[in-house]
């Protein structure tokens, strides 16, 4: 019996094996970030396939683009791209509907940006990330670092006039300091224990003058791939 970190590699190893299935040549095709999103790349550097394929790559982030560059993988920019065919990604939480709460790596603005541009997202995880209602895992806010507590007061003001409840709230920090974000923003996280309708908290929230984004993905996801440590594979489809 391994640890269950070690089953988590284990089983994020043959999920992102799994997902290779779905490139096709000359695919445009954005790469998440995170632990999952790093096994996905470099199980794409050992099989060569974006010189086989002819594929073209968009990084949602710096750390997905260093580990990227290391490996011999080209990062295009989304800009040039404009358009994407897929896009594969983690999750730190995803529902029956396929919502999802994302940003534990930091990267949220950006994953929901490539995600949004691309015709498909799917996402590849370990089945311990499936939950029957979200909100086990603290739901990240991307807010403005200007007038950031100001930010947090119109939140907090937000969910007690909407009847909504949260145990805790915490800057995200990094080093002893508040953490950054590739945009140069900060991130706070709310635990709310249960989000029963992710798609009225993600509209409440992100119609807060300083929230920047928040990390519920609601609609964008149509395939969630799961894999146990035994490379037994479970596949999630949107309409359950």
């Amino acid at each position: 019996m391994g640890s269950q970190a070690e089953d988590q590699d284990l089983s994020r190893s043959s999920a992102a094996k799994y997902s290779l299935k779905y490139f096709e040549n000359k695919m445009k095709v954005g790469l998440g970030t995170g632990s999952t999103a790093e096994a996905l790349v470099q199980e794409i550097a050992a099989r060569n396939l974006q010189n086989e394929l002819d594929l073209t790559f968009v990084s949602t982030s710096t750390r997905t683009t260093k580990l990227a560059d290391s490996l011999g993988l080209r990062i295009s920019e989304l800009s040039e791209v404009k358009h994407l065919d897929l896009v594969l990604d983690g999750t730190d939480e995803f529902d029956s509907g396929l919502s999802l709460i994302k940003g534990g790596g930091g990267a949220l603005l950006q994953e929901k940006i490539v995600a949004s541009s691309a015709d498909s997202m799917k996402v590849i995880a370990s089945i311990s990330k499936k939950v029957d209602v979200l909100g086990k895992f603290p739901l990240p806010i991307e807010i403005i670092r200007f007038g950031w507590v100001s930010t947090l007061e119109r939140l907090d003001n937000l969910f007690a006039s909407s009847g909504i409840t949260f145990n805790s709230k915490s800057m995200r920090t990094e080093d002893n300091k508040f953490y950054v974000t590739d945009e140069g923003h900060f991130i706070v996280d709310y635990s709310f224990e249960q989000i029963h309708d992710p798609y009225a908290l993600e509209q409440l929230i992100n119609q807060i003058v300083g929230v920047v984004e928040c990390g519920l993905f609601v609609g964008l996801c149509d395939q969630v791939i799961t894999g146990t440590r035994d490379g037994i594979i479970e596949v999630f489809d949107c309409d359950g």
